[in-house]
């Protein structure tokens, strides 16, 4: 996602007329939401055989550790580049210096990066790119038919997890963690009936907690 793809010869509207030049195509985040929902799209449609089909992929998420989104962040990335570019000017700069004089290994370790004051000022601390999970919904069964089970994880208590049934609620045992792998990354049975896949996974970041 961040590494990206490069295109070649892009025309590029604000360079000029017909001028082409190569650039890279990614995704990267701006702005990081409080609670991060995401969905995962879990059913499809078929026009060979015009038919609604599910989508049984396995698909695993962090359940036991914290969900780091601070690679994926826009200002963590330039500033990586910021400090990659400023590293290869630094190698460039003098080649008949020998790497024992200036001692490069420890300059290049302890390099400062000037960026600009915006830069400083979208840089945020450590958590608050750090989301910890709090619920789960699964679907269970076909794309014809179905039913929607919940986990949720007590506020108070981050390792206590409640399976939310239609009416029935139930405080998951000891350890959670387990069941909540088995039955929540999807492309498994349950019961050895009816397939039962995450389909909205809801995240929350540290610093929101209480």
């Amino acid at each position: 996602m961040v590494v990206g793809s490069k295109i070649e010869d892009y025309e590029c509207e604000e360079c000029g007329k017909f001028h082409k030049v190569d650039v890279i195509n990614r995704t990267v985040l701006r702005d990081l939401p409080n609670p991060l929902i995401i969905f995962l799209r879990r059913f499809d449609y078929q026009p060979l055989t015009v038919n609604r089909v599910k989508i049984n992929d396995k698909f695993e998420f962090p359940i036991e550790e914290d969900l780091d989104l601070e690679p994926f962040r826009w200002e963590a990335m330039q500033v990586r580049e910021e400090k990659l570019s400023s590293m290869k000017r630094f190698s460039k700069a003098d080649t008949a210096i020998t790497l024992e004089k200036v001692g490069r290994k420890e300059n290049l370790k302890n390099l400062q990066v000037p960026h600009n004051n915006e830069s400083k000022d979208k840089l945020r601390p450590e958590s608050c790119c750090k989301y910890r999970l709090q619920g789960i919904i699964n679907h269970l069964d076909t794309a014809k038919a179905g039913h929607y089970i919940s986990f949720v994880c007590e506020r108070d208590a981050p390792h206590q997890w409640y399976e939310f049934n239609d009416d029935r609620v139930r405080l998951l045992p000891s350890p959670a963690i387990e069941t909540l792998k088995a039955e929540s990354f999807g492309g498994s049975f349950l019961d050895d009936t009816a397939l039962i896949d995450p389909e909205i996974i809801k995240y929350k970041r540290l610093g929101l907690l209480s």
